[in-house]
């Protein structure tokens, strides 16, 4: 029988993103968060893992604010015959709601690949009718073999960050073709838009907002990404809400 691959906590980890305090209880089975890592090798999907199911509430907690954190660096290494590793740096989220996420992939195989992230983090109440959004996301990629040259691209129509609302992309960045190559490590530029703010006009959200990271690797290369995306009603929306609770406020006193 093979042997189901073990994830590791890697402790001492820097994280971006400040964990919650020591006596931050752990969050509720609704506040789970889904998390997919894929891998496809000339447009063919070599496999899916569903990170999700290894971790349980345990692994998170919550502060005052309602902020969910990650409590400790998770690493998967060996995926598909030793093809791939996925280290989560750090990932902090928050119904209110918005997303950070700080990912590491190295590509072991011996040919390039293109690797997807989603991560989707349910949403309490809806923000209906519209929203607004803003994102960022910057990161790295260095030549881990030594072959002297890596390479991070985006894959053929498609950005290397998406932000989602219910699962639809509402806003890009870095979009293709963008490419960053190295012969040690280079820095991936850290873009934004909707940033102070969010600003930028988005549909409603019924359940979850996330982040899709989605690229090519050289072979025995390494690329770290770090984003995040924010969501808040429209102000519009808000004046409706007023509205609205101030008629019936008005209906229930007559």
């Amino acid at each position: 029988m093979k042997k189901k691959l073990a994830i590791t906590m890697v402790g001492c980890a820097v994280a971006l993103l400040s964990f919650a305090d020591a006596n931050a209880a752990p969050i509720a089975p609704g506040a789970m968060p889904t998390i997919n890592f894929i891998m496809e090798t000339d447009g063919v999907q070599i496999g899916n893992k569903a990170i999700h199911n290894d971790l349980t509430t345990a692994d998170f907690s919550i502060d005052g604010s309602g902020t969910i954190t990650l409590t400790e660096p998770v690493t998967i290494a060996g995926l598909w015959d030793g093809a791939a590793d996925i280290t989560i740096g750090s990932f902090s989220y928050n119904q209110n709601p918005f997303v950070d996420l700080n990912i590491t992939v190295k590509n072991n195989s011996g040919v390039t690949q293109t690797f997807t992230f989603v991560v989707q983090t349910p949403i309490a109440p809806a923000i209906l009718p519209t929203s607004l959004v803003g994102g960022s996301v910057g990161g790295s990629v260095t030549d881990a073999n030594f072959d002297g040259s890596a390479t991070v691209s985006t894959v053929s129509g498609s950005p290397l960050y998406a932000g989602l609302l219910d699962g639809n992309t509402v806003l890009t960045l870095h979009d293709d073709p963008s490419s960053w190559t190295t012969a040690s490590t280079a820095n991936i530029p850290s873009v934004s838009d909707g940033l102070p703010g969010p600003t930028i006009p988005a549909p409603g959200v019924l359940s979850t907002i996330g982040i899709e990271y989605r690229f090519t690797l050289t072979p025995g290369d390494t690329a770290g990404l770090t984003g995040n995306f924010i969501v808040v009603p429209e102000p519009a929306s808000l004046a409706l809400l007023a509205l609205g609770g101030v008629a019936l406020l008005a209906r229930r006193r007559s």
